[in-house]
């Protein structure tokens, strides 16, 4: 499946926007914009996928570096586990970068943008 951006132009006058197409394995359902871990300064795109149907299916979130989002294949991904109920982007650590948050009823997990393991 294909994300599609539209991004204001830095090309001639007349080309407003510019588009770009994301690649995801899956379908998305919702992306964030996320300032990732080095040094608080790299932007990229935080997308929740979910592949197959319920009661199989299974979500993840897939990570685009870059200014925005150069690469079109996803530069990591994080497993989201069945009972997660709402996932956000918020700067929640001290360490320089958003974080992930992944809500489930009996649990809050923190994921930073920089590949450490969340924790619960």
């Amino acid at each position: 499946m294909a994300l599609c951006l539209v991004l204001p132009s830095v090309a001639a006058a007349e080309d407003v926007f510019e588009k770009r197409e994301l690649r995801v394995e899956g379908r998305p359902l919702v992306a964030f914009p996320v300032r990732l871990a080095e040094g608080g300064r790299g932007r990229g795109l935080a997308v929740l996928v979910a592949r197959g149907t319920p009661p199989d299916e299974r979500r993840e979130i897939a990570l685009f570096a870059g200014p925005p989002a150069a690469s079109a294949t996803p530069t990591r991904t994080v497993p989201v586990a069945a009972d997660v109920v709402a996932v956000d982007v918020a700067d929640v650590d001290p360490t320089p970068g958003d974080e992930i948050v992944l809500v489930s009823a009996g649990a809050l997990a923190i994921v930073s943008t920089s590949g450490a393991a969340p924790a619960r």
